[in-house]
């Protein structure tokens, strides 16, 4: 398997590149960022008025869908840009300002959580309502929100400081994408290859069988090297999650994760049990596998 290196992705030939393109339809990504912008202020100046009645709360549902989706489009886009070259400066700068923009507006907007269920009795009534079936299911799940809910005026206070969170995600994929050196891949005619997060699968699968050892030993070398700073932050990424479960008052910190995707503790606990149940498939494979490549 013959594969070819660039050192860097603006050496790869545009063929091989991702088409991000089609994300901004024929626009750029600062005509979709002020379109995302003017909704949003749109939506600010509107944040108590749509209640008024179920036509002016209708039409805010409409709109915010279209905000959704374009804020989705434009984290996808600068998402991507950033992966080809994560430590590429002017997407990282263009995420990092829309971000603080995105945070200083979201001040301004205040907390929706609130305002939801200080109408929660107008909600309701809506519910009901053909027009509001294609929400239906979305306000339902908010209204059960309220018993995880804080004062009005802690959840002002959470989302005024939400923007000094730190993201364990991010540091992990820095750390782990750019700064850690996993070596060399090393063939029987002692020819290295440098070993990176994208060819690390190809290089696994290489018929030289001491390319694919010395891939997998060094790449587990480079994590052992920085396991206190990985586990560590794994750490920090639990204590977060664990905290703000026990503050809301979740019946666990699992319950905290799924509660969005609408699932049953239960049903996970059932699939986690079934897939332990029958592990012992899974060690038969290993072992015969094992003893066939032996």
């Amino acid at each position: 398997m013959k594969i070819k290196h660039y050192k860097k992705y603006s050496d790869v030939p545009q063929k091989y590149r991702f088409d991000l393109e089609d994300i901004l339809e024929n626009k750029t990504i600062e005509q979709l960022i002020k379109e995302f912008f003017d909704l949003y202020r749109h939506e600010i100046k509107i944040k108590d008025s749509k209640y008024e009645n179920e036509k002016t709360y209708l039409n805010y549902l409409k709109d915010h869908v279209k905000i959704t989706v374009l804020f989705n489009r434009i984290s996808n886009y600068i998402s991507n840009k950033i992966s080809t070259n994560i430590v590429d400066p002017k997407f990282n700068k263009l995420n990092n300002e829309f971000s603080y923009q995105c945070s200083l507006l979201s001040k301004e907007l205040g907390s929706e959580t609130v305002r939801i269920f200080q109408h929660e009795k107008k909600l309701k009534q809506w519910l009901a309502l053909k027009q509001f079936q294609p929400f239906k299911k979305d306000i339902e799940y908010l209204l059960k929100q309220k018993k995880y809910k804080f004062s009005d005026e802690v959840e002002q206070f959470v989302l005024r400081i939400s923007q000094a969170d730190i993201s364990a995600y991010n540091i992990f994929s820095i750390l782990t994408n750019s700064e850690m050196d996993y070596g060399y891949a090393i063939s029987k005619t002692n020819k290295k290859i440098k070993i990176n997060p994208s060819n690390r699968n190809q290089l696994l699968l290489n018929k030289d069988e001491s390319i694919r050892k010395t891939t997998q030993i060094n790449w587990i070398k480079a994590y052992l090297k920085h396991k206190n700073s990985l586990s560590l932050l794994l750490y920090q990424h639990i204590k977060n999650i664990s905290v703000w479960a026990l503050e809301r008052k979740y019946n666990s910190s699992i319950e905290s994760l799924i509660i969005d995707d609408q699932m049953n503790e239960d049903l996970l606990q059932k699939l986690y049990l079934n897939v332990k149940k029958h592990s012992h498939l899974f060690d038969k494979f290993s072992h015969y596998h094992k003893k066939f490549f032996e």
